[in-house]
């Protein structure tokens, strides 16, 4: 009988070892699901700002295209991009090349899902059709005015590119200077 009681006494758990352990595994499982949590976040950021630069940058080379183009059509290097010389900034379509006041918000760019558009997989300023989704970014260009500068052939361009998501707003700036290339030949 001694024996019996000597091992009954040892078999299982205790009510203490099984809270230990719910606790221990509780803290784990808690832990990995937190890392989880953030790496998603850090992915979708991540993943939004690279967007955003690659949208940035784009703002930038359609400021020099437009500069380009005047300057083979014999016309002022800055012609047209008065919109963009104020605080407001200015959109470009990179459709089209049209320039737009944003007035006191830009509108937010589309992009072109319809595989078979020769727009595919543009961000644009296009209407919102059924294949052409409004997105969660905008872009505000700006360029300084001819007195922030002493040298008259030379321009800064901010592209400024904004976004909401749920883990909040942020935004991607770029800077960059253009010049008269044919005015500093």
């Amino acid at each position: 009988m001694k024996n019996l009681k000597y091992h009954n006494k040892h078999q299982g758990f205790t009510l203490i070892e099984l809270l230990v352990s719910f606790a221990i595994l509780t803290t784990g499982v808690s832990a990995a699901m937190g890392l989880i949590a953030q790496s998603l976040k850090s992915s979708t950021y991540i993943k939004n700002e690279l967007i955003a630069s690659y949208i940035a940058v784009e703002g930038i080379e359609l400021v020099r295209n437009h500069r380009d183009n005047n300057s083979l059509k014999g016309s002022n290097w800055i012609s047209g991009l008065n919109n963009c010389e104020n605080n407001d900034g200015c959109t470009v379509n990179p459709i089209d090349g049209k320039i737009s006041s944003c007035g006191s918000k830009c509108d937010p760019l589309n992009y072109e899902t319809d595989i078979n558009s020769v727009l595919y997989g543009m961000y644009n300023h296009e209407g919102k059709t059924s294949t052409n989704a409004a997105t969660i970014f905008t872009r505000k260009i700006t360029i300084s005015k001819d007195g922030d500068f002493p040298n008259a052939g030379e321009r800064e361009i901010v592209s400024e590119v904004r976004w909401n998501d749920r883990y909040g707003a942020h935004d991607f700036t770029l800077r960059n200077h253009i010049f008269d290339w044919i005015e500093s030949n």
